[in-house]
C-alpha cells in the first residue's frame, strides 16, 4: 500500500509485516449507504480501537500473504495517537490477536513544522491574495450602507415549498441521485474534456486529470451564485455537473445528525483562530462534499475537480491546470488545491507552480483523486465532522505545533494522516470579490445556527384520539383573591413591560405542577422552524384527571409565569403568582 505521508518521507521497512494461514487478516469491509462497498482502513489506537487486527513477529517470518501495516506515534491525547492499516488480503477471515505497538525505532519520522504563514509580498499566491483582499475593501466601501445594513442577512426567505424540498434532499444523503445534478455541456467535445490536452485518457487519469469529472456544489436557494458559476463555466467552455448541496438550515433538531448517521466530533469547540462552536452551514458544506467523494468511490472516478459555487477562476485556467498538473507528475499525492489560503509556510518548492503546503484553508477548488476518497469514506469522516478545510489539513498532519490550530493534536486522535496533498502557488481559482457576504458557513445570515442550539429532537405527532381531546381541553386561571386583583395584574403588566425580548429569549423554562406535588423541574424546549414555541412533556400518575401548573423561568420561584384573572393574558416574571394557577384537565387518564 502507499504510504500516508509526503513523498520525500519512506515508510521504516520493520513495519512491513505477513500473515501466516494460522494468524491472518481479516476482511476489513463495509457496506456504505447506496451500496458501494470499500475496504477499512482502521486506526489501532483512539476512538477506533475496535477493529484492527495484525500479526505476531513469529507469523511475520513464517507468512504465505502479506499484508502492509503503517503507523506513526505522535504526542498528544494517546501516545500512540493514530495508526492505519490496510488489508491486501480481503479472503483472509480468522481473527487474529490485538496488534502490538510500534517501537521507537519503528515510528515514522515527525512531518515538518513549517511555522505560521510570513508575509511575503513577492510571494505570486500572497500577491494574489492581496489583490482580492484590496477588492474587497473596495467592494465594501461601495456598497457600505448595504453592509452596515447587514443586507445580506435580509435575503429572501425560502417558501415552505423549498423547505420540504431542502429536508428531503438532506435525507437523500450520502447518495448523488440524478434528481440532485444538473449536467452542463459547453465544451465542442465534452467526453474529450482534458486539461493535459497532449496526453491520452489512461495518461492523463495516472497524473490526476479530472477531464470531465468536474463538480460544482450549489445550493438551490443560492440561485445567483449558481448563475454566475454558470456563466463562468461556459465563458472558459468547461463542461461540469451542478451537485444540489445539502443545506444546513433543513437541519431541525440534533437528532437529525443521528437519523443521517453523521456526528459532529466529539467536545468541538473551534480553535483559536475559529473560535465558534459549528454551525449548520458547515454541517451542509461537510456532507455536501461527502456526497461527491462516495459518488467517485462509488463510481471508481479516477480524480474530480470540485469547486464551491464561489469560484473565481484566473486567467487561462484550463491551459495553466494542465501545465501544474504535469508538473506534479512525480508526486504521490491525494488532494491537490487548486484555490488556498495558507495559514503556514509552504513545507517545500515542488517546481515552479507546484509546492507541498502546510496547514491549508478553503474548499473553494480542490482536485481529489480516487484513492484520497477511498480513504476519506474509509476512515469515516462523518463520524468526527470539524470544518471542512481544517478537517483536510489534520488529514494531511499538518498543523500538529499548534500554531495556527491549538486543537489540531487533539483532533489528529480522530483524524489520522490519510492525505497527501499539494498546492499550487499561485492558486488559480480564489472567492469572488464580495462572496464572503453570502456565505453559508459564517455566521453572516439569520437562519445560520449553531448545532448545539438546535432542538434536542422535533415534537412527536400526537395520536389523533388526544389531538381531538386537546382540542376540546380548557385551560383557566384560579383568580387570586379580589383584593389583590388591581395591584397584581398592574405589577405584573409593569413586569412584562420592563424585560427585553433579549432577556427573556436568553433565558431558560420550565415546567412545574400539581403532578409531582410541584417538585421537579420539567425544561421547555424550543421547536418549530422558527423556535417559535416551548413544548414540555410530563408523565401524569394514573387516574389524574386535572392538572395544576405555572411557568418559572431559570429555575427561580420568583420569576414565576402565570394567567392574569378573566384571560387577560399572562404576567411575569414575578414572585406575585402564588396560587394563581393554569388549570387543565387531561386528555386521558392514562397518560
Amino acid at each position: 500500500g502507499s504510504y500516508p505521508s509526503t513523498s520525500s518521507v519512506s515508510p521504516p521497512a520493520t513495519v512491513v509485516a505477513a500473515a501466516a494461514p494460522a494468524v491472518a487478516l481479516p476482511a476489513l469491509t463495509r457496506q456504505l449507504p447506496g451500496g458501494c462497498a470499500c475496504t477499512d482502513r482502521m486506526p489501532a489506537f483512539g476512538p477506533f480501537a475496535t477493529r484492527l487486527a495484525a500479526t505476531s513477529t513469529t507469523a511475520a517470518a513464517t507468512a504465505a500473504t502479506a499484508a502492509v501495516v503503517i503507523g506513526r506515534r505522535r504526542a498528544g491525547r494517546h501516545s500512540q495517537a493514530s495508526w492505519v492499516a490496510r488489508n491486501v488480503a480481503s479472503s483472509l477471515t480468522t481473527p487474529v490477536p490485538p496488534r502490538v505497538p510500534l517501537s521507537d525505532e519503528e515510528v515514522r519520522p515527525a512531518r515538518p513544522m513549517p511555522g505560521r504563514r510570513v508575509y511575503d509580498p513577492n510571494d505570486p499566491t500572497t500577491a494574489l491574495h492581496q489583490r482580492y483582499h484590496d477588492g474587497t475593501i473596495q467592494y465594501t466601501m461601495e456598497n457600505m450602507e448595504w453592509v452596515q445594513n447587514k443586507g445580506y442577512s435580509l435575503s429572501s426567505e425560502p417558501s415552505e415549498d423549498a423547505r420540504a424540498k431542502a429536508r428531503e434532499r438532506l435525507f437523500r444523503w450520502p447518495v448523488l441521485q440524478e434528481q440532485d445534478t444538473m449536467r452542463l455541456e459547453f465544451a465542442a467535445n465534452s467526453a474529450q474534456q482534458r486539461f493535459c490536452k497532449e496526453l491520452s485518457d489512461g495518461e492523463g487519469a495516472a497524473i490526476g486529470d479530472p477531464a470531465g469529472n468536474v463538480y460544482v456544489v450549489s445550493l438551490d436557494r443560492r440561485p445567483e451564485k449558481r448563475e454566475r458559476a454558470m456563466k463562468e463555466l461556459e465563458a472558459v467552455q468547461l463542461s461540469a455537473t451542478i451537485v444540489s448541496a445539502l443545506d444546513g438550515d433543513a437541519l431541525l433538531c440534533q437528532a437529525d445528525l443521528p437519523a443521517l448517521g453523521v456526528q459532529v466530533m466529539p467536545g468541538y469547540k473551534g480553535h483559536m483562530n475559529h473560535d465558534m462552536p459549528f454551525t449548520t452551514g458547515e454541517v451542509g458544506c461537510f456532507l455536501s462534499h461527502y456526497t461527491i467523494w462516495h459518488h467517485m468511490v462509488k463510481h471508481g472516478i479516477p480524480a474530480a475537480l470540485i469547486l464551491e459555487d464561489d469560484f473565481d477562476l484566473q486567467e487561462d485556467f484550463a491551459e495553466r491546470l494542465g501545465i501544474c498538473l504535469q508538473e506534479a507528475k512525480g508526486e504521490d499525492w491525494t488532494i491537490m488545491y487548486i484555490g488556498r489560503s495558507p495559514m503556514e509556510n509552504d513545507i517545500r518548492q515542488i517546481s515552479q507552480h507546484v509546492v507541498e503546503p502546510g496547514y491549508t484553508l478553503w474548499t473553494v477548488g480542490y482536485i481529489l483523486r480516487l484513492e484520497g476518497a477511498r480513504a476519506l469514506i474509509d476512515n469515516c469522516a462523518e463520524q468526527h465532522m470539524v470544518p471542512l478545510d481544517d478537517f483536510f489539513s489534520v488529514a494531511m498532519g499538518c498543523g500538529m505545533d499548534g500554531s495556527y490550530n491549538n486543537m489540531a493534536n487533539e483532533w489528529s486522535t480522530y483524524v489520522p494522516p490519510i492525505l497527501r496533498g499539494v498546492g499550487l502557488n499561485p492558486p488559480l481559482v480564489m472567492p469572488y470579490v464580495g462572496s464572503m457576504f453570502l456565505s453559508d458557513t459564517a455566521m453572516l445570515r439569520k437562519r445560520t445556527r449553531f448545532v448545539r442550539d438546535l432542538p434536542v429532537r422535533l415534537p412527536t405527532p400526537m395520536p389523533k384520539a388526544w389531538s381531538e381531546a386537546l382540542d376540546r381541553l380548557e385551560a383557566f386561571s384560579r383568580p387570586p383573591p379580589p383584593e389583590r386583583t388591581p395591584a397584581l395584574a398592574g405589577a405584573a403588566h409593569r413586569l412584562c413591560m420592563q424585560e427585553s425580548d433579549s432577556i427573556a429569549l436568553g433565558r431558560r423554562y420550565q415546567l412545574v405542577g400539581s403532578w409531582d406535588g410541584w417538585m421537579d423541574f420539567t425544561e421547555l424546549e424550543r421547536c418549530g422552524l422558527e423556535d417559535d414555541w416551548y413544548e414540555a412533556c410530563v408523565s401524569l400518575p394514573p387516574h389524574v384527571n386535572n392538572v395544576e401548573f405555572q411557568v418559572l423561568a431559570d429555575k427561580n420561584w420568583h420569576l414565576r409565569w402565570f394567567p392574569l384573572p378573566a384571560e387577560a393574558g399572562i404576567a411575569g416574571p414575578s414572585h406575585e403568582g402564588h396560587d394563581s394557577n393554569w388549570r387543565a384537565a387531561s386528555p386521558a387518564t392514562n397518560l
